[in-house]
């Protein structure tokens, strides 16, 4: 019920599920009719869903029957059930049995009339003692002047109050318009400091991307010189097979002479010639060298077209990289000027603040410091004809009923009836609590009896109820049995004397509902098998649910249980069931 923390997690926003935005839980209600009258009757149904919600973020809500509710409205829900999560008798988280082991006596008996129900005897006990206190200033003799004196004397008071109230109204606005200024300098400050950021940030980058032009210049120089370069060796190449084209060409028309010519001196001439022409070298080295130049011809075009267009692209680059540092320039330069103006407006704002007083540091917003200031003048308008000279009136009204007062303490009539009644009430409570804490001693003796322990429980203080107390006793070993508390037993001890305490007093709870987180992590194993046969056993024939949460491997052979196991496997919660 908006807890913000358990031992579970820092925060309750842990308790979501790894990937999942929320997380939701919902009881179920019995709002069945009994004796003909449903525990809710405003909610016509047999079970009434109660929900909490969960998110991420750290929101979290309630609903009844799925409508949005408030912690109050579920307190009062849970109530009708004789159900207060906030009392360790009937819920007790873990780490709580430390909790419990601390409290005072006094802390451990209104807890336990919570509990069983008995919680109205002590009211009306109080109620009755409340009025004692007052018939005691109401003396018979001087009722009439001294009411009359009181009613005039609370007037004043609260008109004195109204004027302290007043007056640190007044000193507080002084401060908060303080706080205001300097806060808006302290705004205007950090606007400046950001924008400095800015402006030294876009200075760096288009220096950055000065420098990044240049190399880009430097890069597209290299491509031209090697573009260059490829164009040579492609222009030599050229005329290279140029040269071995006209002598295969050559080759090839003497060949075709050869073939053709009839006359036997013309094919002798032919002959010496083609003769002379095979020194060149064979046909076939010819044909490959041709083919040769070729193919590398095509290479190289290739690589100059590659070259082109690498050249093609680190232009624009270039061309877009000056354009992005021209641009960083400008933007620099608007923001040095827009500082330089914030900058007198910073001054301008700290010679007002000075005006108002010495500079305080401040952890709030200029918004909500004026709206703490709007809610201040709009209490001062409220105050506005409260008079300066209150306090004297005040003082002197004071006094009177202070003489009215002592003399209204000479009478006792009103006081010993009054007392006679705070006794009866008191015999009542005394003659509910004795009987049901002899019931709860008994069990509790019984059980630490299985753990090899001794103790008691007993009321302590029993004529004064606010004095009145719950002491709990326990010896393990032979062991004299001590008062339990958080410094004499060990935490075994405490755990097991606290749990044998709340197992003694099951039958007189009022909650349909109880649980107890963790009550074993300090017991050795037959303790903590003990105590969970005792915690079946006490709830066993009642149609009361008990919920135990331990994270140790306990034995409940043939009991009426519904046993839920989680077990972690790869980093996700794997859940068991089994009844």
């Amino acid at each position: 019920l908006g807890q913000s923390y358990t031992e579970r997690s820092k925060k309750l926003s842990d308790l979501v599920r790894w990937g999942e935005e929320s997380a939701r839980i919902t009881l179920i209600l019995d709002n069945t009719k009994r004796n003909g009258r449903r525990p809710i009757p405003r909610i016509a149904k047999d079970y009434i869903k109660l929900t909490r919600v969960i998110r991420k973020d750290g929101r979290y809500w309630f609903e009844i029957e799925d409508r949005a509710a408030t912690k109050a409205e579920v307190q009062r829900l849970l109530a009708k059930f004789g159900v207060n999560p906030e009392n360790m008798l009937i819920i007790m988280h873990q780490g709580m049995i430390e909790s419990f082991s601390a409290l005072n006596p006094q802390e451990r008996l209104q807890m336990l009339e919570e509990a069983v129900g008995l919680q109205e005897y002590r009211r009306r006990v109080l109620r009755a003692q409340s009025r004692l206190s007052k018939v005691l200033s109401q003396e018979e003799s001087v009722k009439r002047l001294l009411e009359e004196a009181k009613q005039t004397l609370e007037y004043w008071r609260e008109q004195y109050e109204k004027l302290m109230e007043k007056r640190q109204l007044i000193m507080k606005r002084r401060h908060l318009e303080l706080e205001l200024a300097w806060a808006l300098v302290a705004r205007k400050e950090e606007e400046a400091k950001n924008l400095k950021e800015k402006a030294e940030e876009k200075q760096r980058e288009a220096q950055y991307l000065e420098s990044e032009a240049k190399l880009l210049e430097k890069r597209i120089k290299n491509l031209k010189e090697e573009l260059e370069k490829l164009r040579q060796e492609w222009r030599t190449l050229i005329n290279k097979r140029l040269s071995m084209e006209y002598e295969r060409g050559k080759r090839e028309l003497i060949e075709l002479l050869m073939q053709k010519t009839k006359d036997k001196s013309e094919f002798t001439l032919i002959s010496s010639v083609l003769s002379e022409f095979q020194d060149v070298g064979e046909k076939e080295s010819l044909l490959a060298g041709i083919e040769e130049i070729g193919e590398r011809l095509k290479r190289i075009e290739d690589e100059i077209f590659a070259v082109q267009e690498k050249i093609s692209e680190v232009v624009a680059e270039r061309a877009v990289t000056l354009y992005r540092a021209v641009r960083a320039k400008e933007e620099a330069e608007r923001l040095l000027q827009e500082i330089r103006e914030l900058e007198r407006r910073i001054e301008a704002a700290r010679r007002e603040a000075r005006a108002k007083g010495p500079r305080i540091p401040s952890t709030r917003s200029p918004e909500k410091i004026l709206d703490e200031i709007r809610t201040t003048n709009a209490y001062l308008r409220a105050l506005a004809d409260v008079s300066d000279e209150v306090d004297e009136i005040y003082e002197r009204y004071l006094s009177q009923y202070e003489e009215l007062e002592e003399r209204a303490k000479k009478v006792e009539e009103n006081r010993r009836r009054v007392m006679e009644e705070v006794q009866k009430r008191m015999e009542v409570w005394r003659s509910l609590m004795r009987p049901l804490l002899d019931e709860v001693d008994a069990r509790y003796q019984a059980i630490l009896a299985k753990l090899q322990a001794t103790g008691r429980v007993q009321l302590i203080n029993p004529e004064n109820i606010e004095e009145a107390g719950l002491e709990i006793y326990v010896g393990f070993k032979g062991a004299e049995p001590l008062p339990l508390n958080a410094y004499t037993q060990s935490g075994g001890e405490r755990s097991a004397a606290t749990v044998a305490f709340l197992l003694a007093l099951q039958q007189h709870i009022k909650s349909p509902f109880r649980a107890v987180d963790e009550y074993d992590v300090h017991l050795d194993p037959l303790n903590r098998q003990v105590i969970a046969s005792q915690i079946v056993a006490s709830v066993s024939g009642t149609n009361a649910q008990y919920l135990v949460i331990t994270p140790s491997r306990i034995s409940f052979a043939n009991e009426n249980i519904h046993l839920i196991t989680i077990q972690s496997v790869n980093g996700e919660s794997i859940v068991f069931h089994k009844n």
